[in-house]
């Protein structure tokens, strides 16, 4: 018994000191609006909350709130004792009891202290070496755009890295074509500069595929912009237009981009200041076959593909977003790793089943982790296990907004990784060796293997 109290406390230890690297991420909003966000807010996917107090009031009844808030608490207790007692401010809590952990408390401190500190603090104590982010993630509040740190700021906590969002290339190329062809639709008739349109869809074609092939756009694997290194690219297909990703023909392609066109053309005739969204499912899903086609041809290793599964925000529909529509996609290009977000729970089982089944398939365990109960994460975390090879699980916290939830990330994963392998060691599944390999391996080994990193 003494034996294996050493051995899990061991495990714990050596768990607690891996440095992570996150695979899925995104871009922190910029000061001063980033504390104009209630920290519940960020607990919660729905985006109803920002605007409607009985909606938060309901957010923060959830374990996930009265867990977190304890836990942001605890990370800053110190700091905000010390920061009142700067003020001449006597309210200190009297025990170590989190009774008094609210969000005006945390609130307060946070707008005090400043969003570098606090990214440092949360970095620190998670233990964060490389972040792979996806800057595409925006954040409006009653239409107005709040401004986002940029990549580079995120390089003075952690080593950055990049992957690119295949709706929004779409998107912008739709502006694009429109610009560069003069498009117009008058009188039930699409119309451009150039006399033929099939040379346009031409050019649309190769403009797309510039942006996805990394001899063209980012020969030295750099983006130009900012000189942050590309390493995959991501589809939110689930939130658009499903799972059911099929290969359309380059007929349906050329009929749905005019359309597409035309759409744009009668929205910009009555203002163009509005918001295109690319939500047709046949260009979506041509592009990502056109994406993982141009990897295949390169001659190099395939860049891997972030794709959203499970559970999200409001615009969701769930039941297309069941991780075994991809079956078509993981038998269509069985050298290109494709990794499936958000432990797509609450499909865990099905996420493991086919990371049994397809070599390129791979499943991470970010927003499960933190975003459900203990209870919830555990049987989240468990389900995966039961059939997935450990090599094909990923470590991400899908943090977006506010540092803390790398923080609370890190936390969690670290506790229901712990708790599952110990169990396992208790088994007879594993040893106290396999276990730590184990645990190596979903926070840091398999992200740099998939996406070819160097440690």
């Amino acid at each position: 018994m003494m034996q294996d109290s050493q051995e899990l406390n061991e495990l714990l230890g050596f768990i607690n000191s891996i440095s992570i690297i996150d695979h899925h991420c995104h871009n922190m909003i910029d000061e001063p609006k980033c504390f104009q966000i209630p920290i519940a807010n960020s607990l919660c996917e729905s985006d109803i909350a920002y605007n409607d107090l009985y909606f938060l009031k309901q957010v923060k009844s959830t374990l996930i709130y009265k867990r977190s808030i304890k836990d942001i608490y605890e990370l800053y207790k110190a700091d905000i004792n010390n920061n009142n007692n700067n003020n001449n401010n006597n309210n200190n809590d009297d025990d170590d009891s989190i009774t008094s952990a609210t969000d005006d408390k945390i609130e307060n401190f946070r707008k005090q202290i400043g969003l570098d500190f606090l990214m440092e603090k949360n970095f620190n104590q998670s233990k964060i070496e490389s972040l792979i982010l996806d800057n595409s993630l925006k954040f409006t509040l009653n239409g107005v755009d709040f401004n986002m740190k940029p990549n580079n700021w995120h390089r003075s906590f952690a080593k950055v890295y990049k992957i690119l969002r295949l709706e929004i290339i779409l998107q912008d190329s739709i502006n694009w074509i429109y610009n560069v062809g003069q498009f117009s639709f008058d009188n039930q008739k699409l119309d451009c500069n150039d006399k033929n349109i099939n040379l346009s869809f031409e050019k649309w074609i190769d403009y797309i595929s510039d942006q996805v092939d990394p001899s063209v756009s980012f020969p030295n694997g750099r983006n130009k912009e900012d000189d942050t290194q590309i390493v995959g690219f991501k589809s939110i297909a689930a939130y658009r237009t499903g799972l059911n990703i099929i290969r359309p023909t380059i007929k349906e392609v050329y009929q749905e981009w005019q359309n597409v066109l035309i759409d744009y053309c009668e929205k910009n005739k009555k203002s163009d200041q509005f918001n295109f969204r690319m939500e047709s499912k046949i260009l979506i899903n041509f592009y990502i076959y056109l994406t993982l086609d141009i990897q295949c041809k390169s001659g190099k290793k395939p860049l891997p593909l972030q794709i959203h599964t499970g559970y999200g925000d409001n615009d969701l529909d769930l039941q297309n977003s069941n991780p075994l529509l991809l079956k078509p996609l993981l038998n269509t290009f069985p050298t290109v790793p494709i990794v499936m977000l958000h432990c797509s729970y609450p499909f865990m089982r099905e996420a493991g089943y086919l990371c049994w089944l397809f070599p390129n398939a791979y499943v991470d365990i970010g927003l499960a982790i933190p975003f459900l109960s203990v209870s919830g994460m555990k049987q989240a975390f468990s389900a995966l296990l039961e059939t997935s090879p450990v090599e094909k699980v990923i470590y991400s916290s899908d943090a977006h907004h506010i540092p803390e939830l790398f923080y609370l990330s890190s936390k969690w994963a670290r506790n229901i990784v712990f708790s599952t392998l110990s169990k396992s060691i208790k088994n007879s599944e594993l040893t106290l060796h396999e276990a730590k390999e184990f645990a190596k391996n979903i926070f840091r080994d398999n992200v740099l293997r998939i996406y070819n990193l160097e440690e």
